[in-house]
């Protein structure tokens, strides 16, 4: 899969961002396709997909080779996993149609409605979709992490003070490459302040929250962070109108449409009430201004910590 990624990649590099949105779009399509279909009951053909749907979007002019490639590298994926498991004619076919269908779908939408470059003026022009786009990709990433064995509590308590010394470089402005990548990322006057607050703050939530709740509560926690605090500070500071009675600098759109994302996604973990009832509080939670002396508490924190105790504890009733 990276071999073909890496060469594939060759045929898109001229188009630019655009391209790069859209293929991303062509791996996440047939994921959500097939974790629907594994809700039916249906194992999935899901590599395999990915790479079909990949190797016709890679396919430019006249040159044949991506398609080539992908097709072949499916069917490999095919007879290896067929020597393991019994796949049904159905599921394959269903595969196959999902892989073909997804990059055309694409690309008809992208002519029609130029949505892909949206995206790409969107998030050029706007540090707060490029912040939450990060956020939510960090959060996701910890959760598959921790899920599969890949990230332990030990291991993300061990980051900190790995996290802090690159902290305390940036501050000293000894790592430039660094700099250059969270200035994508985090506006200037904080990175001034306190380079990497969030990341880090990410870091410990993310610590506490399997260090304090059960293996499935933990993950769960660590959503209603990556989806909640993004889409709420997305749906509030964008589209909020009607601002909290006790902080005016937030909305009351926001925590309600971020609770109900982040209880989407905890889901996985809990039950849909329980993780809309944990999600909700402590995206209100997260509202209010809370300090320590002089320091703020960050929502990073906050959020999994909260969004924990209230699963945790209903789950015991």
């Amino acid at each position: 899969m990276c071999a073909y990624m890496t060469l594939s990649a060759f045929f898109r590099l001229p188009h630019g961002t655009k391209d790069f949105v859209r293929d991303l779009a062509a791996l996440l399509l047939p994921l959500l396709a097939f974790e629907i279909l594994a809700i039916m009951g249906l194992s999935i053909h899901l590599w395999g997909t990915m790479i079909l749907a990949l190797s016709i979007l890679h396919t430019s002019g006249k040159n044949p080779f991506p398609l080539l490639l992908g097709v072949s590298i499916f069917f490999l994926v095919f007879i290896g996993q067929s020597t393991l498991y019994p796949w049904a004619s159905t599921e394959f076919t269903l595969s196959i149609l999902v892989g073909l269908m997804t990059p055309f779908a694409l690309l008809f939408i992208d002519t029609k409605w130029s949505v892909f470059q949206r995206l790409v003026d969107v998030f050029r022009k706007e540090m707060e979709y490029r912040r939450q786009a990060m956020h939510l990709t960090v959060g996701v990433t910890m959760t598959i992490f921790l899920y599969y064995g890949i990230l332990h509590t030990w291991l993300l308590g061990a980051l900190i003070p790995v996290a802090l010394l690159f902290i305390y470089l940036l501050k000293k402005r000894q790592l430039p490459l660094l700099e250059k990548a969270l200035l994508v990322f985090e506006r200037a006057h904080h990175f001034e302040k306190f380079p990497g607050r969030g990341s880090l703050c990410f870091l410990i939530g993310g610590f506490l929250a399997t260090a304090f709740f059960s293996h499935n509560i933990a993950l769960a926690s660590i959503l209603v962070l990556a989806f909640g605090d993004s889409i709420t500070n997305i749906a509030g500071g964008y589209y909020g109108r009607f601002p909290l009675p006790y902080n005016k600098h937030k909305n009351i759109e926001g925590p309600l449409v971020g609770a109900l994302f982040a209880a989407g996604a905890a889901s996985i973990f809990v039950p849909f009430p329980i993780a809309f009832a944990a999600s909700m509080v402590a995206m209100f939670v997260e509202t209010i201004p809370m300090k320590l002396g002089t320091w703020e508490v960050d929502d990073n924190i906050t959020i999994p910590v909260v969004a924990g105790i209230v699963m945790t504890l209903l789950l015991a009733f």
